[in-house]
């Protein structure tokens, strides 16, 4: 029976695709209910997350909105994942491609007389990449260590001045009023006996 309604929706196409049924479908002729909400299943509809959204159009700016923060985030690698995977990985959180990347260490407020050990940097950088360390951590780190050995000169140097003021004073004990005299004569001997540039 051809004038038959339900004969004529058996007839059309079935169409799953939603873009397709949408592209064909003009602009603004969709009305959607602003009961929309009682169209879902009742363990969606009852999530608080939905509380928050009024409208379809709501909906989909937080849809879009969160596959765009989905697409920037940073995924964790997992017990599986391989090398590329976990330098891409640390490369995202702030390492560099390489450790002689890291930034240089600001030597300016070194005493005089101390240098920096480049063989010792390089392998501290080498531990700093091998550990996923970013730029700033191994800057960081590194400026830590290098207060920590300053501090040790400091304080060696600190030793041998209380060490050589405890031998004087002990010399001075020995000699009593004869240790300005064996001084002089020791300098005179050094002068004389010792080479200049030893």
């Amino acid at each position: 029976m051809p004038d038959d309604p339900a004969a004529q929706v058996l007839d059309v196409p079935v169409v799953t695709d939603p873009a397709t049924v949408l592209s064909n479908v003009p602009d603004g002729s969709i009305k959607i209910p602003d009961n929309w909400k009682e169209s879902l299943p009742s363990d969606l509809r009852s999530d608080p997350v939905l509380e928050q959204i009024k409208d379809v159009s709501s909906l989909v700016k937080g849809y879009i909105h969160g596959q765009k923060r989905l697409g920037s985030s940073i995924r964790i690698p997992g017990t599986d994942a391989d090398e590329n995977e976990v330098n891409e990985f640390l490369g995202k959180l702030g390492r560099p491609e390489s450790a002689d990347k890291y930034t240089e260490l600001e030597t300016k407020d070194l005493p005089d007389g101390v240098e920096v050990n480049a063989d010792f940097v390089k392998s501290f950088r080498e531990a700093a990449y091998k550990s996923g360390l970013n730029d700033k951590q191994q800057v960081s780190l590194l400026q830590e260590v290098m207060k920590s050995e300053l501090s040790a000169i400091d304080q060696n140097t600190g030793a041998e001045e209380g060490d050589l003021d405890k031998i004087e004073d002990g010399l001075r004990a020995h000699f009593g009023q004869a240790y300005d005299q064996n001084l002089a004569v020791a300098k005179k001997a050094y002068d004389t006996f010792v080479q200049k540039d030893y």
